[in-house]
């Protein structure tokens, strides 16, 4: 079954939806739904041009990235909101805002970027439901269903209505929960890698096409299918956050497990890795690092090409303690060094890399501790 929200496709009858490998549903048009409401717009926007160059845009009335754009992001790029009402969340990574309602007769997901999407006891490539800002558990061998009191029911998921969930718990039987009493629902779903464009939208929604391009200064559009009812499905500016063209135009440098030391004796070597559900909640996945050092910390990196980019933010309190270098290595040899002082509060890197694994250290030369603290924002690895 296709996990992906499939944009702009005819919804079939549901007889149809049950018989077809591949469903889809047609995404309505914007004025035939409410949209959730939004914050006022931000005027700043960075994208990634073709070849990995940024370019600001200021002001909402100039011109956003065009078709060759690899991605673009609101600036300050910001955690995603975390949605007061519901959240159903794909085994590929999409999220949609809304709540179970009936359609035709049956429980359906209602949301106002897809077409209602029918659950009942059909609920392959769905990851959880969400009813609070809190994230749901991971499941281990069973569905999850917790409670608003925080008891925890595990078993299998055997259906969901309009009104109730049940959960088989094999010798136990079946329990029967209202979803008014129920926070999360945790499903046992295979993660699937995302394919396609990924569109990340400021009441926590990320959903995913074909491609993604710009409509003039106001309007992002998500092409569908030749020939579909709906061929294209437009939102406005003011509720988009982030996009990226591919799976391989933006690679989050939070997404990389590093192996990390201590250059010296006693130092403290940490490197602030976010957990998946903090890295899940921004745009491209591009969570804030900490570092706090001296420290040595290894990534992986990637088999191509590539240029490392970020910000390293210090604030007043570490700038005021020392002036530490951050060093960038690869296979041996340094390829960034840059002495971060009172005054760098953000200093923007691009670091052209081979590939492979490399090195981050930061750390003082002197050997002293103080200040040595830094915050990695919307670090990415940007194939070359």
């Amino acid at each position: 079954m296709s996990l992906a929200c499939s944009f702009a496709l005819a919804a079939p009858a549901l007889a149809q939806f049950q018989d077809r490998p591949k469903p889809a549903f047609e995404l309505p048009r914007a004025r035939e739904r409410t949209p959730p409401r939004a914050p006022e717009p931000t005027v700043a926007w960075w994208s990634l041009g073709p070849d990995g160059t940024p370019v600001k845009a200021e002001g909402a009335d100039q011109r956003l990235p065009d078709a060759g754009a690899r991605a673009a992001w609101t600036e300050p790029l910001r955690e995603l909101a975390r949605a007061d009402g519901a959240m159903l969340t794909l085994a590929d990574g999409q999220r949609l805002a809304g709540e179970i309602g009936s359609f035709a007769d049956m429980a359906a997901w209602i949301s106002p970027w897809c077409a209602p999407r029918p659950l009942g006891a059909s609920l392959d490539g769905i990851a959880s439901i969400t009813f609070t800002p809190e994230a749901a558990p991971a499941a281990s061998d069973q569905d999850a269903l917790v409670l608003r009191n925080g008891d925890r029911i595990d078993g299998i998921v055997d259906s969901i209505d309009a009104k109730t969930v049940t959960i088989d718990c094999g010798p136990s039987g079946k329990v029967t929960a209202e979803l008014a009493t129920v926070a999360s629902i945790t499903l046992l779903a295979q993660p699937v890698p995302p394919a396609g464009a990924r569109l990340w939208m400021v009441d926590g929604s990320v959903v995913d096409g074909p491609s993604v391009h710009w409509m003039g200064t106001d309007y992002l559009q998500l092409p569908g299918i030749a020939g579909s009812k709906t061929n294209v499905f437009t939102v406005p500016r003011r509720l988009v956050t982030a996009f990226r063209s591919d799976p391989t135009s933006v690679m989050a440098l939070a997404e990389q497990r590093a192996e990390v030391r201590a250059p010296v004796l006693g130092g403290t070597a940490l490197v602030g890795a976010p957990s998946a559900e903090s890295r899940g909640r921004w745009p491209m996945g591009l969570a804030s690092i900490e570092v706090q050092g001296p420290v040595v910390a290894a990534f992986p990196g990637v088999p191509a090409p590539c240029t490392l980019r970020a910000v390293v933010f210090r604030d007043a309190t570490a700038r005021a303690a020392g002036s530490p270098d951050l060093v960038i290595r690869q296979g041996g040899k340094e390829v960034l060094r840059r002495t971060l002082g009172p005054t760098d509060e953000r200093v923007e890197i691009a670091v052209p890399l081979a590939g492979g694994a490399f090195e981050l250290e930061l750390a003082r030369a002197d050997g002293q501790l103080a200040g040595t603290f830094a915050v990695l924002e919307r670090a990415m690895l940007v194939p070359r």
